[in-house]
């Protein structure tokens, strides 16, 4: 009977050994599957005599190889992977449109320059100033389409954050009631921890992950490094909620048992954290700048307009929306939630040459005063109160804060600025008469560039004006004052007041952008004919003129910087993806050598272990013929 108990000791392990081959060969495709191994012993011999015979065998173990080193390598790989391949899809979106609806943007600028060409050729041609308008307003509609379409990107990333938090909470669920059901068992339960490793290797497509194994069973799991998403059988609840300050930026929040925490989403790697990089460091940041080349083109052409004359001997109106229109300097500051002051803050514009399409932070401390730090640089300006206006803080960043009253202002309180947000959106050809256009010259400098000097306002009706303005005056600015000759040759002086600095003479009043330095001299000639061409032909220089960036870009550069930006981006994170997925493979095979089902190794034991069977078999058989020889042998 030993022989046949040894025969059936075989042939049950040589079974048990089948099954597991079978089980692994049939789950080859599973998810998360980790191959599982037969270990098999001898079992304790018979002494009989002076020998020791064998007994058979026994299956000792059934054991799923599994590396947590290795899988925690292919998480950390898969996270990285999937932020990469994320950011290059997203930039490829954004190159997309920048090729596509962003090249009428370039496009039509350059048909607005030969349409002011135009006109600065035949100043009279009623032809050649409607078709200007045309240009003008085919400009607009262009910088409107791209500032859509980069809106609407906003929207669908937003959208996109939302949706990849609603899978995160499905997936930290099944990972809690994953654990509450290895925590009722006593053996471990092999499926349940291969459906943990899927959703896990899952969720590291979204962030980073960090898995701390449990005494009694299971594992929490640490998700961006910030947050416990599975605390043993609890699961944690994310969601995005408005951003603070700007709701468009929505931000992600995590419900940890009734207390809410915010987290930075860039810093959680995987989709997550991309998805929030590309909207607040790519996708932002691109529309600031398409709004600070709007900004340029209005201020530009609107000062020029104001120099100048149009065919009603009127000065030039608007060509395009007033940089400091209403909508646009109340939407330019955020206010903090948590803000104690109930100070209304407002954003003008004072010189677009000095401005940069960054954002800043405005903070009071009671005990430093107005700081103004710039998010991308990090560099802090202490803001100094405008000597006019105590309610204004001025700012060496092109721009100025206007407050409803700067007492209202508390402690600690802080606001996003933002100066050049929405300028292409809100950008819009105003001049819709032909007539409109300001090609005759009004005013030109003669000792700075003209655009420090614009006319308000021209009184004919004033007693001064004809006996003086017959011919071009000469004004002169010092120490605050200005100084004319009138048609006697008598000096006439006065102050320069109001913000911004003002004056008037004999009837025509002006306006002085910046203030000019001692020793500045303008002209003032109301008298241009029709076919004057001197103001349309200081429009055309604006086309070359490095008026933008503090004299470093033209408006053709902004867009181009913009454009090469994004481009650059894309390029790079090309290559961020083929490093990733270099490193991925990597850890990946690793992964698969220890815990993956190889079908030509499991092909070979499947033989080798059938063989076995029918080896152990033939043992049975030869103990059960050899039972009979000796029974028959007793009759």
């Amino acid at each position: 009977m030993s022989l046949f108990d040894i025969g059936r000791s075989g042939l049950m392990a040589a079974q048990s050994r089948l099954n597991v081959t079978g089980h692994n060969i049939a789950n080859v495709n599973t998810d998360g599957y980790s191959r599982q191994v037969v270990e098999q012993r001898s079992q304790d011999g018979i002494y009989i005599g002076n020998f020791n015979y064998g007994s058979g065998t026994y299956v000792s173990d059934v054991k799923r190889v599994y590396n947590e080193y290795a899988h925690r390598e292919l998480r950390l790989n898969q996270s990285t992977l999937s932020y990469a391949q994320t950011a290059l899809a997203k930039q490829n979106e954004l190159d997309e449109i920048f090729s596509t609806v962003g090249q009428g943007v370039p496009s039509s600028l350059t048909d607005f320059y030969t349409a002011l060409n135009a006109v600065a050729d035949i100043p009279n041609d009623i032809g050649m100033r409607t078709n200007l308008i045309l240009s003008a307003e085919q400009l607009t509609d262009n910088f409107n389409a791209l500032h859509n379409n980069l809106d609407r990107q906003i929207t669908q990333v937003n959208s996109q954050l939302s949706g990849t938090v609603n899978h995160i909470n499905d997936i930290a669920i099944e990972l809690a009631h994953i654990n509450q059901e290895l925590q009722k068992g006593v053996e471990q339960n092999f499926t349940l921890l291969d459906r943990q490793t899927a959703l896990l290797q899952e969720l590291t497509q979204y962030g980073d992950v960090s898995v701390i194994a449990l005494e009694e069973g299971g594992s929490s799991v640490m998700f961006g490094g910030s947050v416990m998403l599975v605390s043993s059988t609890f699961p944690a609840e994310l969601s995005m909620v408005n951003g603070e300050p700007d709701p468009k930026q929505t931000r992600l929040q995590a419900d940890l048992h009734g207390n809410k925490i915010s987290l930075d989403g860039s810093r959680f790697n995987g989709e997550l954290g991309a998805l929030h990089d590309y909207r607040d460091n790519n996708l932002i940041p691109a529309m600031d700048e398409l709004g600070l080349m709007a900004l340029g083109i209005m201020d530009a052409f609107n000062t020029a307009q104001a120099q100048g004359l149009d065919l009603n001997g009127d000065i030039g109106s608007n060509l395009f929306t007033d940089i400091n229109e209403k909508a646009l300097t109340e939407r330019r500051s955020f206010a903090y939630d948590k803000n104690q002051g109930s100070a209304y803050v407002t954003v003008e514009i004072n010189d677009v040459s000095a401005l940069a399409a960054d954002s800043y932070q405005l903070h009071y401390d009671a005990s430093v005063g107005y700081q103004l730090k710039n998010h991308r640089t990090g560099q802090v300006e202490l803001l100094t109160i405008d000597a006019a206006d105590p309610n204004r803080l001025n700012s060496a960043q092109g721009f100025s804060i206007q407050t409803d009253a700067l007492a209202n202002l508390q402690d600690g309180d802080k606001f996003d600025i933002r100066p050049s947000i929405d300028a292409a959106h809100e950008i819009k050809s105003l001049i819709k008469q032909p007539q409109q256009i300001a090609a005759t010259a009004g005013v030109f400098a003669n000792s700075q560039p003209e655009q420090g000097v614009m006319l308000t306002n021209i009184d004919r009706t004033d007693p001064n004006f004809a006996a003086n303005f017959s011919s071009d005056v000469t004004i002169d600015i010092t120490n605050g004052t200005f100084s004319a000759l009138d048609d006697l040759g008598n000096p006439v002086v006065g102050t320069l007041s109001g913000e911004p600095l003002s004056g008037s003479v004999f009837g025509v009043s002006f306006s002085l952008k910046q203030p000019l330095l001692d020793g500045a001299s303008f002209t003032i000639d109301v008298t241009g004919g029709s076919g004057d061409n001197r103001n349309i032909k200081r429009m055309t220089d604006v086309s070359g003129a490095k008026i933008m960036r503090d004299g470093q870009s033209s408006i053709m550069d902004i867009y181009q910087e913009a454009k090469s930006t994004v481009g650059s981006n894309t390029y790079s994170a090309a290559i961020a993806v083929d490093t990733a997925q270099s490193m991925f493979d990597q850890a990946y095979a690793r992964v698969e050598s220890e815990s993956g089902v190889n079908l030509d190794e499991e092909a070979a034991d499947l033989m080798r272990f059938q063989q076995a069977y029918q080896a152990s078999a033939r043992v049975m058989t030869t103990a059960s013929e050899l039972f009979d020889t000796l029974f028959m042998s007793l009759r």
